[in-house]
């Protein structure tokens, strides 16, 4: 299977959670631009969290909501993001948070939630990929991309990320970048392993004709199809495990 993209959480979310769990209840009388937000529980109404954004949305399994909203500080742009998670007893407080100076990002939570996927851009000019665990709010991974220049290859996004996505259990990721003219760099990430450890394989995919990877539909093998001539093709099975 192809890896799987994330969730988009880029636009005003109103109402209720995918699945009716919570619902979102929201007031004007905030700061300029901003927005109150409520979230309460939609079995008794009982209000979880109370801040204030101008965008919001739910994970896919109902349980964490995150919001951001931007800070224009003379010529900076500030992009707040917090993220909450639901089924804590006390769940006022934000379990991560992020302020960077971007004027392009992306929030998307991974398929079934697990994960929370941010990516912005920042001086450089660089990419940057954070993955939060929802229910911890640890950086999972994180990594930093420079640009480089160059036509685009084939796959990649406005973030310079190359057919990137989940496995089919989450717990796995994987992405490549542009590291050259004739450069692309492969990376297999095992969020379970937790930080400082989740990367666990790089491959370099160095005058390549074409190439591609999809997963095992379990999720724990991947394959990295390169043709790196004319005459013939690799395929390699890593395990997602160990790489």
């Amino acid at each position: 299977v192809d890896p799987a993209e994330g969730v988009n959480v880029d636009v005003k979310k109103d109402g209720a959670s995918p699945s009716n769990k919570y619902k979102v209840v929201v007031s004007g009388g905030a700061p300029a631009g901003l927005a109150n937000i409520a979230v309460q529980r939609a079995s008794d109404n009982q209000q979880l969290v109370q801040t204030q954004a101008t965008q919001w949305g739910f994970s896919p399994d109902d349980d964490r909501f995150v919001t951001s909203w931007v800070q224009t500080s003379g010529s900076l742009t500030i992009h707040h993001v917090a993220l909450y998670d639901l089924t804590r007893t006390n769940p006022q407080g934000p379990i991560w948070t992020r302020a960077d100076s971007t004027v392009s990002s992306r929030i998307q939570f991974s398929p079934s939630g697990r994960y929370l996927f941010y990516t912005d851009v920042v001086s450089g000019p660089q990419t940057q990929l954070t993955l939060v665990d929802t229910h911890t709010g640890t950086v999972q991974f994180s990594d930093s991309i420079l640009q480089a220049g160059g036509a685009p290859v084939a796959g990649q996004d406005s973030f310079g990320t190359i057919n990137w996505g989940f496995g089919p259990n989450d717990t796995r990721f994987v992405y490549a970048y542009q590291s050259g003219s004739n450069n692309v760099t492969w990376n297999l990430v095992n969020l379970a392993k937790g930080p400082g450890q989740a990367l666990v394989k790089t491959v370099s995919l160095l005058n390549e004709t074409t190439d591609y990877w999809r997963f095992s539909s379990c999720g724990e093998v991947i394959a990295l199809v390169r043709q790196p001539g004319q005459q013939f093709v690799f395929v390699n099975l890593y395990n997602t495990k160990d790489g």
